[in-house]
Order: C-alpha cells, then structure tokens, then sequence
C-alpha cells in the first residue's frame, strides 16, 4: 500500500507541475494554435477537433473509457473529429451512415475462418460442460455443507475466460491451456494472455485519480506491445510442432483430438510463417475478448433483466427439454437466445475501435499520416438508428428486425461470436437459476482495455435446475 501511494504521489505532482508549467508559458500555447490555425487555413477541410495541450495532444480529455470519452466529443463536436493521442494523429469517425459505407477488412481468409470458426463453436460447447460440470461439484458441496438447497455464490469473469482461451487454442492448434498439467508453457502462455485482457497488473492511477485515466491507455500499449514479443515466439513454436508432426504422420496435421486445426489449414494454403502468426494472433486475440466478454456481459444484462433470463430459459425448454444439454446445432432454433447475443454485441462490440483504411468522410479530409477508425461503440448506440439505444432489448432483433446490425457483424470480424457465446450463455442459463448477489443491479461499469471489458468481474448465486445433474452426470 505505502508504494502504490508513493507512486500515486510521484505521478500526481509530476503532472501537476507539469500542467503549471504549460499554463505559464502562454506564449508558446499561443504560437501552438497559430500554426494550427495557418494548418486550417491550408486545409479547411479537417474534421472539427476539442482544444489540445502541447506534447499531451487530447489525452487529458480522457476520463472515462477511450470508446466512452470519445462518443462524448462526437456529441459535442459532429460525428466526424480530428484528435491527437500525443503526437499521433487520428480521425474518429462516429456515424452509422458513414461507417455503413466502410469495406470491412480482408481479416483471415474465407477458407481459413470456416474450419476454426466451426472447431471453435464446438469446443466452447466443451468447454462450457466442464463449467458446468464444476459449478454443479459446488453446488452439490455446498448443499451437503448447510443442508439448504445447492445454491452457490460463483465468480464468473474468470471461468468464462478460460472457457474461451481453451476453446480458441483448440481451434487454433488442438491444445488447451487451463485445466490441464501445469506445464511451465501452459503457465507462461496464461500469464501472458491474462495480463493483456488486464487480469493482471492494472494501474492504480485510473482508480485514484480519474482525470488521469489515459495513463492506463499508454499501459494498455505496452501490455499489447509485450503481448505480440511473447506470441512471435510462441506461436512459431506452435507452427514447428505440426510441421514436425506432418513430417512424422505422412503430412498430416491434425489437433490432438484428430480435428484440423487453424494451423494446418494455413500451411495447406502454404502461408509464409510471419503472415500465418498475424492472422493466428487477430483471431486468438478477437476470439478471446468475444468469447468470454460477450458471455459475460450477457449474463450481467440478463441479471439486471431476469423477465428476459426467463423468455429465453423457457425457450429452450421448449425446444431442448432437460434431458440433454443444448447443442451448437439447437442455436437456428433458438431465435431469442440468439437476439439476446446479438444486443449484448451491439451495447458492447468486443472490438469498440476499429481501424478503416478506406472510408468517405462526407467532405471532410485526413490528414497526412493520420489513422481512421470507426467509433463501434457510438455507432451501435446512435439514437439516429436504434429507438431506446441504450436499454437492453432483444426483441428489437425479433422476426429478422434490427438489419442495420447486419453491417456490424463485418465491421467487427466475429468469427467465432455468435455460435460460441450463444451455446455458452444458452447453456448455463438451461441448467441453473441465476439470481444476483444482493438487491442492487449487476454493476455495468466499463473499465479500461484494448476491448469492452467489465470493471468489475461479475459474480451471481447458480442453484441447480432439477434433472440437470443427471444430464451433466453423464457428460
């Protein structure tokens, strides 16, 4: 505790002196925006932009979220502006109209998605019976313990990431990395994913002082910046190990469990090694974050909204009984489990910024060296597009409603999220009751991260359905 205070200390003076400083040399403010002036006067077309300060840019604007703080300027500003993360240059942009017209990105070939997207949907559906299963033990335990029915207060956040991680490296290379022996590249691999989706080492300055909360979005930088160093050499690893395994098994490259792999599909398109990592790290990285935040925070909105756990539980009762658990295959059928995924992505995209390469700014022009990317967040929440934009209502996707979302799908490359989440959350919510903790609403504070994450990990009570323990029994 006395270090973290001395840092808060140290960073707290440093840029109060720091600001003082600035606030003084007005001279040189001055001379700032006179050649920012003359830079308009030359371009009078750039997007409007919020004062800056010098070096900092706009990152002391920064107080909430980087998406959050962001949809705030374009509702002051227009839906197009111009900012500076120091001295890098960026345009948001935040309309639904102009973000219709972006070419979404190439992404992973179409022959490489369809193989690890299936192999991810199914293993999810594997996974979630181990979470399951696990949470039933608990259960169980604790009805033997207090002789009260197996109710059970569960911490979420963590099971679901593991459910995804393991469900991805399956698709990817056939391995799992949680629940199995402690290998010391097992442990590495989980440290190294865990502190970039910020399980481990967040900064204490967000926390204290509000106002500095872009000081966590440099560290998010750095967390991706090490993440990408581990992962080069990691995932070369992983290539050699099936090059190594075709060469012994007559060019076969199967998973452990004989199923093809993300990886044998790409050395069968023969892609060189460092385009292969890419594509293998942006779909590790997109599923991940899908996955295990899109579970999460729909089981957190359908908390908050147990009439909807309820419409959606009855559904699949209907459809699937409580004789077997529910199947990737039972998803076409289950029309509402699937609306609620879809609201859950549009209130919180996994991927809230993205980068566009090529999009018409209506008028407006980039400047030279300058990154454009596309507000998600702000774009799913347009009052302009969906009536009640920030309430929570599926039924808005009801009777193939809502075809303004078909876009999004794109824009965020989601491979792996409808299927996958969709048999996570349908799953969980077929074999137990879920209530909150307390009285109060499931907290839906944002934290800060390279994707939408839940500043505070959800917890709920699970009591077990009847019969369910038969069915997980016999899985």
């Amino acid at each position: 505790m006395e270090a973290a205070f001395f840092f808060f200390l140290f960073f707290f003076f440093f840029f109060f002196s720091f600001f003082s400083v600035s606030l003084l040399f007005t001279d040189i403010i001055s001379q700032v925006l006179k050649k920012k002036n003359k830079k308009r006067e030359k371009n009078p077309n750039l997007p409007p932009s919020p004062p800056s300060l010098p070096i900092l840019g706009h990152l002391h604007l920064f107080t909430k979220p980087l998406h959050q703080s962001l949809t705030d300027i374009a509702g002051r500003l227009g839906p197009t502006v111009f900012v500076r993360f120091g001295s890098r240059l960026v345009v948001i942009v935040s309309s639904p109209d102009v973000a219709d017209r972006r070419n979404p990105p190439s992404g992973l070939p179409a022959s490489a998605v369809a193989v690890p997207t299936s192999a991810a949907a199914a293993a999810a559906a594997d996974e979630v019976r181990r979470l399951l299963r696990g949470l039933h033990r608990e259960a169980e335990a604790a009805a033997a313990e207090w002789s009260v029915g197996g109710a059970v207060k569960v911490e979420l956040k963590s099971r679901l990431f593991a459910v995804a991680v393991n469900a991805v490296m399956t698709a990817i290379a056939g391995k799992k990395y949680y629940g199995e022996e402690e290998e010391e590249e097992a442990r590495r691999f989980r440290g190294a994913v865990e502190e970039l989706f910020g399980f481990r080492g967040g900064s204490i300055v967000g926390e204290m002082v509000p106002a500095m909360r872009w000081v966590e979005i440099v560290e998010v930088g750095e967390r991706l910046r090490r993440f990408r160093e581990y992962m080069d050499g990691f995932l070369q690893k992983l290539i050699d190990e099936r090059r190594m395994i075709a060469g012994s098994a007559g060019g076969r490259e199967e998973g452990e469990d004989g199923e093809k792999t993300m990886i044998s599909v790409l050395r069968s398109l023969q892609m060189a090694d460092p385009e292969a990592k890419d594509l293998i790290l942006s779909f590790l990285t997109e599923g991940i974050a899908t996955i295990s935040n899109t579970a999460e925070w729909a089981m957190s909105l359908l908390l908050n909204s147990p009439e909807k756990m309820k419409k959606a539980r009855s559904e699949i009762d209907d459809l699937v009984g409580q004789g077997r658990l529910l199947q990737e295959s039972d998803l076409p059928h289950l029309p509402f489990l699937r609306c609620i995924v879809k609201e859950t992505l549009r209130l919180y995209p996994p991927a809230p910024l993205l980068p566009s390469p090529e999009l018409g700014l209506d008028g407006f022009s980039v400047p030279a060296g300058a990154t454009l990317m596309v507000n998600a967040y702000a774009v799913h929440r347009s009052p302009a597009r969906w009536e009640a934009a920030e309430k929570f209502v599926p039924e808005r996707f009801e009777n193939n409603r809502g075809d303004g979302f078909a876009w999004n799908e794109m824009l965020c490359r989601q491979p792996v999220s409808g299927e996958a989440s969709a048999v996570v959350v349908g799953a969980m919510i077929q074999c137990f009751e879920w209530e909150r903790v307390g009285k109060e609403d499931v907290d839906m504070r944002e934290g800060v991260g390279m994707t939408t994450l839940k500043a505070v990990p959800l917890e709920a009570v699970c009591t077990p359905r009847p019969l369910m323990g038969q069915v997980l029994g016999r899985l």
